[in-house]
């Protein structure tokens, strides 16, 4: 334990605090610990008052001032219990002493004066500004308190001074003195029930006792006080006891001897031992520093026990305590138990040696350094319970007491366990773990400098150390034969010892095995051989013929082992052998074997893995990387070349489960396959079939060999035939498969019929001839080779049928139309299409079969059609029509030279048609009745006449090529199906109802619906930049009208939005490739919802539903220029057109009538065009063709389901 020193002198009012060369003076003589005195009139000026704060910061000084210098500060608040308010009086008077005659004017607290709360707040607000700091040992809360109002107001005055410093510190100690003086001598008297309680557990409760009459002032002598060296110890008895008894910690604050007699000395080191053996601290009374004021001049004779080694005074006394003040082991490090070795760390007098033990033995000597400070690194240290003490031996070799002792239980790991690496040497098969060598060198590795316990099996066998790259060997003695297990255990210098290591096995065999005997050899290949024998079994057998090594093997469990020798020269052969075993020992050699090999092999093939192999008579699988393999054989016994006649093997190969064998008869066509097991036993065959079987062709493949000599491993290539390329699809032949390529891309689907590739042959003579894509797939035609019949498939866009055309001819108009789309004179006429007549006026006979070719023009109501060499005007609603006849007779391409129909539209009593002279500027036009009989013409003009322009709004048509149709300012007005091709449209336009107004290119005039089911097809309506008006409709396309967008496609990615106000706006139609439509519409379809579906060849339709309840506002009229003249197209019965009739009436022929210039009006009457012209037989055409017949329209369709291509597919 601790002895210390008073520092007294800070509780007078003139003293300063202890300053920082006394500090030095304690710190150099090994003090680590002082009780210092305070006032509390200085530190408190006015009972219940706040700090004073000049003291205090002196106070934090000095605690500052010892931290630095490793001295812990008891604050002793030096009162004796009361408090005395009369102090700053007293000071300026008496120096501040308190002497006995003051203590009657000081309130003792608990008394009205000084309450026990007034006590108790001076320590809240100390040990708030004291907590925590680095120099505070503990609060001494008051010394020797005595003459209290009763024996009861201590311990309560105590017990609320500890419960105010808890309430703000709750780590630092608290010392309590006992009440009356605190004198130890008498502590079971006065002070047998002082128990605090103390929230944190750190009472300390402290005694003073002086060796007189306990008073201190020593007025006596040794010899007239009586007292001998046991008087200190009898003194301070009693507190120790009772420390004892109640388990308490205790502190001795104030005891010391006078300098008047060197007997004093025994007495205080005897007391100061018997204090420290109980483990209890001590302060000895007094350390005297400098007066500043030099008041004290008086001091150290009333003060006999007071130190002041400056002065002389007190020496003895001095190095009683020095001697007594043992070094300190503050610490060690690191701060874990589980290492070996630690280092101490400690405080002892400066420069003083400072021996350390652990337990009674000492382990080693270190000297503190000028601050006092030491440290000490350990040896190993072993894994038990350690107590570290230390003294110190001054330069006059007096040791102190010894140390508190720092008790730790080493727990350091053992080491990690060693390796056992390998061993040397190790012959035979490296690392097999055998060897034939029986003194071995085993290494390994281990903690550097580590001990290794070598070990076999349980046995010690030595040890060996590890140096500094943690690499350990040691070399055994001789060893016998057998298994050996090697083990290690790695020891530490602390004696931790490891776990053994894992064992390194090892089998010594000094004996070599037995000679092996060679028992017999069977054929292995045509020259290679199989020899058997016994040897020790896992020996490993080599083989020899003669000097030469031909291979090894290992004898397995029953010592049976074979070789292959491989391929052998013919001759007799010198067999012997010899075994070693695992170890490396040979031994010596067999029995020889000298069977004879026959004569040289012939290889038939080496193809593939495998060699067939012919020697003398027999053949053999040689696998082409060994050499060896099995013969060929039939029930048993080997196949002899001629034993199956003709058949001689031209072919092997290995399988998974054995052999394929090829055989060919000699000189014939013939060729077959036998399978083997993997001993070359046969097992089964195929049929015998010929060279160019499509069996043996793919077994090609197999064998790596043109088996049947055409050049080819496998299967030919199959033949490409292209059988026609016309148009966007080419019609190609692969092998007996039938392929529609792109001819953009080179890539298309096959022809399939019920799902499977159509081959060619499978419908008999029928052949495809012809294929062209359609929207929703292709269209095949088809022929009969050597026969007049045609046939058409249509199919999906995968080549799958849907469905076919009757059987026609190939004069058949059907068919004939049909080489338009194909791009492709199918029937071999010479003509794609009709062919065209080749006199000018060709009647058709009964028998001739006229083929409709596609329109001339459709515009408005009526199709000019051209079928073989004669002219239709068609109804575009119904398709039928008359022929255009003159002279009662059908007018026939060519009859009038160069002059050829352009353009057809009915009239109210008629048609007109335009006619043009080809690659000239001339055109005319003639009238004809409702049978299309020629009744007269106009004159022969120009394009550019306004003859011409004013038809061309009768005919929809451009018919001069001038880009517009009549004048810039007419109005066009669509009545039936009105085909506008012209590349700009500026012209205003009007949509009868149910007719229809298609614009191929861009358009910047204005379209009206005049009626609800009208319809608007604009072909690039990115190019379309007028504007729509009377767009009406109620979500039924029936009743709505339409526009139809061709460039749109509709899908499921198609939106449209609708951006405008109630004048009007821009309808926005986006398909999923992003073609965008902006239709400008004219009036209110903001509350407008916009119905969008396919046209059926996938553009996209818009009509328009407006929401429930919503009606239009009438939208005005468009007007165009007040010159514009009003032209209407069409063949109404209204219509109403201004023409000039010729000059001598209506018979004229084209070229000799000329126009009337006079200008009289004359109206014509329209009568609507019959709904059957029995002159017409265009349309039986019409409805045989529709029918899928012949020309005579006579069938019943009904009876149109017509069987073809041989019963495969039902029309």
């Amino acid at each position: 334990m601790t002895v210390g020193v008073n520092v007294s002198g800070a509780e007078y009012s003139w003293m300063p605090f202890v300053g920082a060369s006394d500090l030095d003076y304690l710190q150099k003589e090994g003090i680590t610990l002082i009780r210092l005195p305070i006032s509390w009139e200085r530190m408190q000026p006015t009972l219940n008052g706040p700090l004073d704060p000049t003291y205090l910061a002196g106070l934090e000084n000095v605690l500052t001032e010892a931290a630095a210098r490793g001295i812990k500060v008891v604050v002793d608040l030096h009162n004796s219990g009361g408090y005395d308010a009369n102090y700053a009086a007293q000071a300026a008077t008496e120096w501040g002493v308190i002497t006995q005659a003051d203590l009657a004017t000081s309130s003792k607290i608990g008394t009205s004066a000084v309450p026990i709360s007034s006590f108790a707040s001076l320590w809240s607000q100390l040990a708030t500004q004291l907590k925590g700091h680095a120099g505070l040992a503990g609060y001494d809360i008051m010394n020797e308190p005595n003459s209290m109002p009763d024996a009861t107001v201590w311990p309560k005055a105590a017990q609320a001074a500890v419960d105010a410093i808890r309430a703000v510190d709750m780590s630092t100690p608290i010392y309590v003195e006992g009440d009356q003086w605190a004198t130890a001598k008498n502590w079971l008297y006065t002070n047998a029930n002082l128990h605090i309680t103390d929230p944190a557990n750190k009472i300390i409760y402290e005694a003073h006792q002086y060796f007189d009459n306990g008073s201190g002032t020593y007025s006596l002598t040794y010899a007239q006080q009586g007292d001998t060296a046991n008087t200190g110890v009898q003194d301070v008895q009693p507190f120790l006891d009772w420390l004892k008894a109640n388990n308490y910690q205790g502190y001795l604050g104030e005891l010391g001897v006078p300098n008047n007699d060197p007997s004093w000395i025994p007495l205080l080191n005897k007391t100061l031992s018997a204090v420290e053996a109980a483990g209890v601290s001590s302060t000895v009374w007094n350390y005297v520093y400098a007066d500043p004021s030099g008041k004290n001049s008086w001091w150290p004779v009333a003060d006999l026990n007071s130190i002041d080694p400056k002065m002389g005074w007190g020496a003895a006394t001095m190095e009683a305590i020095f001697a007594h003040n043992a070094p300190t082991i503050t610490g060690y490090s690191p701060s874990t138990t589980n290492v070996s070795q630690i280092t101490l760390n400690g405080m002892a007098a400066v420069n003083s040696a400072v021996q350390i033990f652990d337990g009674s033995t000492q382990i080693g000597i270190v000297n503190a350094d000028s601050t006092g400070s030491w440290s000490f690194a350990t040896g190993a240290l072993a894994n038990a319970a350690h107590s570290f003490t230390a003294t110190d031996r001054d330069a006059a070799g007096t040791v102190s007491a010894a140390s508190a002792a720092l008790n730790l239980t080493i727990n350091a790991p053992p080491p990690p366990a060693p390796t056992v690496a390998s061993f040397s040497p190790d012959s035979g098969v490296v690392g097999d773990g055998i060897t034939n060598v029986n003194q071995l060198t085993l290494t390994g590795t281990a903690p550097a400098g580590d001990t290794v316990e070598v070990f076999d099996g349980t046995t010690q066998i030595g040890n060996a150390t590890a140096n500094s790259s943690g690499a350990w060997s040691f070399a055994t003695a001789t060893l016998s034969d057998g298994s050996h297990a090697f083990t290690g255990k790695a020891m530490d210098a602390a004696g931790n010892i490891s776990t053994a290591s894992a064992a390194l096995n090892v089998t010594i065999d000094t004996v070599a095995p037995g000679a092996p005997h060679i028992i017999s050899d069977a054929p292995a290949s045509a020259t290679a051989l199989i020899v058997t024998g016994t040897a020790e079994a896992g020996s490993t057998v080599k083989l020899f013929n003669g000097t030469t090594l031909l291979g090894a093997g290992v004898a397995d469990t029953s010592g049976s082992w074979n070789i292959n020798t491989g391929p052998l020269s013919p001759g007799t052969q010198d067999f012997t052998a010899t075994a070693t075993d695992a170890a490396g020992n040979v031994s010596s050699v067999s029995n020889v074997l000298d069977p004879v090999i026959g004569p040289t092999p012939v290889v038939i093939e080496s193809f593939g893995s495998t060699s067939l192999v012919e020697v003398g008579n027999n053949f053999y699988f040689d696998s082409n990387s060994t050499g060896a393999g099995p013969e060929l054989k039939f029930a048993g016994a080997a196949v002899v070349a001629g034993q199956l006649g003709a058949w001689a093997p031209i072919g092997v190969e290995q399988t998974l489960t054995g052999y394929e064998v090829a055989w060919k008869v000699t000189g014939a066509d013939q060729y077959g396959i036998w399978n083997t097991d993997s001993n070359g036993n046969y097992v089964s065959n195929t049929d015998v079939v010929s060279g160019t079987s499509a069996m043996l062709e793919s077994f090609e493949t197999s064998f790596h060999q043109d088996l049947n000599g055409d050049g080819v491993i496998g299967p030919p290539s199959p033949q490409t035939s292209v059988i026609e390329s016309s148009g966007s699809t080419s019609l190609v032949e692969v092998g007996n498969n039938y392929y529609f390529y792109s001819n953009s891309t080179g890539a298309g689907p096959e022809l399939k019929f019920a799902g499977a590739a159509v081959v060619a042959g499978q419908l008999g003579a029928w052949a495809p001839i012809g294929v062209e894509q359609t929207l929703t797939g292709y269209e095949v035609a088809w022929k009969v080779a050597g026969a007049d019949e045609y046939g058409v498939w249509n199919t999906d866009s995968n080549g799958n049928y849907v469905s076919n055309t009757a059987v026609v001819s190939g004069t058949s108009a059907m068919l004939e139309a049909y080489e338009i789309s194909f791009h492709q004179d199918l029937n071999g006429d010479g003509v794609i299409g009709t062919p065209p007549l080749q006199t000018s006026a060709l009647a058709l006979s009964a028998s001739t079969s006229p083929v409709q070719t596609p329109a001339i023009e459709s515009s408005g109501s009526t199709s000019l059609v051209q079928v073989d060499n004669n002219f239709y005007l068609d109804n575009t609603s119904t398709g039928s029509g008359p022929e255009i006849k003159f002279a009662g007779a059908a007018v026939v391409a060519g009859e009038f030279g160069a002059w050829t129909p352009i353009a057809v539209e009915q009239t109210a009593t008629g048609y007109d048609v335009a006619w043009k002279i080809a690659g000239v500027d001339e055109y005319g036009v003639w009238y004809t009745d409702s049978s299309g009989n020629f009744i007269s013409n106009t004159a022969v003009v120009s394009g550019n006449s306004s003859l011409m322009d004013s038809f061309e709004s009768i005919f929809h048509q451009d018919l001069n090529g001038d880009g517009i149709i009549n004048t810039p300012s007419t109005v066009i007005e669509a009545t039936g199906n009105v085909l506008l091709t012209l590349s700009n449209v500026t012209q205003a336009a009007t949509i009868d109802a149910g007719s229809s107004l298609e614009l191929t290119g861009a358009d910047s005039g204005t379209v009206k619906f005049s009626g609800v089911t009208g319809t608007l097809v604009l072909d690039n309506s990115s190019l379309f930049t007028g504007q729509i008006l009377n767009l009406t409709g109620d979500g039924n396309p029936s009743s709505s009208d339409q526009i139809d967008l061709k460039d749109i496609s509709f899908g499921a990615g198609t939106t449209y939005s609708y951006a405008g106000n109630a004048s009007g706006g821009i309808l926005t139609i986006r398909d999923a490739q992003n073609d965008v439509a902006n239709l400008s519409l004219v009036g209110n379809y903001t509350n407008s919802t916009f119905t969008l579906s396919s046209d059926g060849h996938g553009g996209t339709i818009a009509i328009d539903p407006p929401k429930d309840g919503f009606h239009f506002a009438s939208t005005p009229a468009v007007t165009t220029g007040s010159t514009a003249s009003s032209v209407t197209l069409g063949g109404a019965a209204n219509d109403a057109f201004i023409f000039h009739t010729p000059p001598g009436g209506a018979s004229a022929t084209p070229d000799s009538v000329a126009l009337d210039g006079s200008g009289s009006p004359v109206e014509s009457s329209h009568p609507t065009a019959p709904a059957n012209d029995a002159q017409s037989y265009h349309q039986g055409i019409d409805a045989g063709h529709d029918a899928g017949l012949d020309h005579s329209g006579s069938a019943n369709v009904a009876n149109a389901h017509v069987a073809w291509l041989h019963d495969f597919m039902i029309h």
